[in-house]
């Protein structure tokens, strides 16, 4: 039936509705994912979806704080405006600045940052390490296209209050445990914001127009963007900082090292580091007190750690000789992650397409489907210093396009497989399927009752449409009978059932059930 209105009936741009199978297939995801983060002992959290919007500025760094969704104070949010207010909005920031103006509060950007004002405001009734996990929507103003929505879905797990190492590597396991179970090949990068930091510090002593204030989260926001925009536009864009050019494609040529994988010697991804800092027998390119050798890099903090990580994942029964089916780990020396709040090991989740072609026959052209790292000081900036966290997060929305994409849910029973409907043979028999619906309902059987006494065709089309598996007929000779007939939709099988007793009635159904 076409229906005309005046009204765009569409969801805005970035926005979409989910039918029931859509939801169904989802919920299949999220809870392998909330069973994986509570095997491992997180639990749930929930936030509100507006957040002070001075609680999320300044956090995700100048691109992300554009993406921010502002929410209009409600009344008249212009009343206690001065007129100079309006009198310069020419430049990027006077506009930002009025926007925080206008509105006190905004929809939450990620679900981080709203973990670490719940930690500051709760902290002296937690215990600590907080494990919390977090499965809630979040907004972004972002250039919708595929992949890529204003609302979408996080799932995150986070610890708070802990600097072990064993938690960075537990989460790489939980990534690789879930992508495992979902059967999608994954290559889950690891790399460290200390190394980047070195790689950054080699870079200025080469570069001497570099200002000095060009710190690390400035440089993980510019290297951030090279898959959105590209390696040239980067370039051009470090070159006006200040970088040597030279400099800039020697960055280039490291970002693009050979990635190695984590399970194997470390040592092995340390050698290929030689070519960019030299060793004792090569350091023509240094100056005499350059400290950024390859034999200095032993002694750095990020190479300590990505040693302690490698020895848990050997602990863990995970080695380059019983690797995963459909996961691989390794150090990308290019990941920055641009959000602001890093500090330590960083980690991306990303379709493997290479296995893609050779389980699957297709390549999926995506994002990353996950992504997270150490924030060592996060909850500082809200008044409480001194705690270490590490947290990762599911992109569930590209985890669905993906699977979708891989014909993944084919195989997989995403609904009820005992789903019954009643049909309405007329009013003889419409009271008693009522009554055995709701004894059904209590043994915990999906039940539904067509309301209305139609041709059996079209409450067939009706229950093969929703996927019921078995239909239940009460008609007015079944009734002068106490009995029932059930039948299962797909292998067309029926079977009489007495009515006498109610136990009777359940344990021939329960035995129809089981055995179809």
């Amino acid at each position: 039936m076409a229906i005309k209105s005046i009204l765009n009936l569409n969801p805005p741009s970035g926005f979409r509705d989910f039918n029931a199978d859509t939801i169904h297939k989802r919920n299949f995801i999220i809870n392998i994912i909330k069973n994986q983060f509570e095997l491992c002992g997180f639990e749930p959290l929930e936030t509100p979806a507006l957040e002070y919007t001075d609680i999320l500025t300044g956090k995700y760094g100048p691109e992300g704080d554009k993406l921010i969704f502002r929410v209009l104070d409600s009344g008249n949010p212009f009343e206690h405006l001065k007129p100079e207010s309006w009198q310069d909005i020419s430049t990027p920031e006077s506009l930002l600045s009025l926007k925080n103006r206008l509105a006190e509060k905004s929809l939450r950007y990620d679900l981080t940052i709203p973990l670490a004002r719940y930690v500051a405001h709760n902290i002296n009734k937690l215990v600590l390490p907080f494990k919390r996990y977090q499965i809630q929507p979040v907004w972004r103003g972002d250039s919708p296209q595929k992949g890529r929505y204003r609302e979408f879905m996080q799932c995150d797990a986070d610890i708070i209050g802990s600097a072990s190492l064993h938690h960075d590597a537990e989460l790489v396991l939980l990534y690789a445990n879930v992508f495992e179970i979902l059967k999608i090949p994954v290559t889950i990068k690891i790399n460290h914001r200390g190394f980047l930091e070195y790689f950054l510090n080699y870079c200025k002593t080469q570069s001497p127009n570099v200002e000095a204030h060009f710190n690390l989260t400035k440089f993980c926001n510019v290297i951030d963007k090279a898959d959105k925009i590209g390696w040239q536009k980067v370039s051009q864009e470090l070159v006006a900082l200040g970088f040597d050019s030279s400099m800039v494609a020697r960055l280039e040529a490291f970002m693009n090292l050979p990635q190695y994988h984590f399970l194997q010697n470390i040592i092995i991804s340390i050698d290929t580091l030689k070519q960019f800092f030299g060793d004792e027998t090569d350091s023509s390119h240094l100056e005499p007190t350059d400290n950024h050798s390859y034999h200095n890099i032993v002694n750095q903090s990020f190479y300590t750690d990505f040693s302690e990580l490698h020895n848990y994942f050997n602990l863990s029964g995970l080695s380059a000789k019983k690797p995963f089916e459909y996961c691989k780990i390794v150090w990308d020396f290019g990941l920055a992650r641009g959000l602001n709040y890093y500090s330590g090991i960083v980690m991306e989740v990303v379709v493997d397409n290479e296995v893609c072609k050779t389980k699957y026959d297709t390549q999926i052209k995506m994002g990353s489907i996950g992504g997270g790292g150490r924030y060592d000081n996060l909850t500082a900036m809200f008044g409480v210093p001194n705690l270490n966290g590490i947290g990762i997060s599911f992109g569930l929305d590209r985890i669905y396009d993906v699977m979708d994409a891989l014909k993944l849910f084919e195989n997989i029973p995403t609904k009820h497989q005992s789903k019954v409907i009643f049909f309405n043979l007329g009013e003889v028999g419409f009271n008693k399927s009522f009554e055995l619906v709701h004894v059904l309902r209590k043994l915990g059987y999906p039940c539904e009752l067509f309301p209305t006494q139609q041709k059996l065709d079209k409450q067939f089309k009706y229950a093969e449409s929703l996927e019921y598996h078995f239909a239940c007929f009460i008609g007015e000779n079944e009734i002068s009978k106490n009995e029932m007939i059930i039948k299962n939709l797909r292998t067309r099988e029926q079977q009489i059932i007495s009515l006498e007793t109610q136990a009777n009635f359940v344990e021939a159904f329960k035995h129809f059930i089981n055995k179809n």
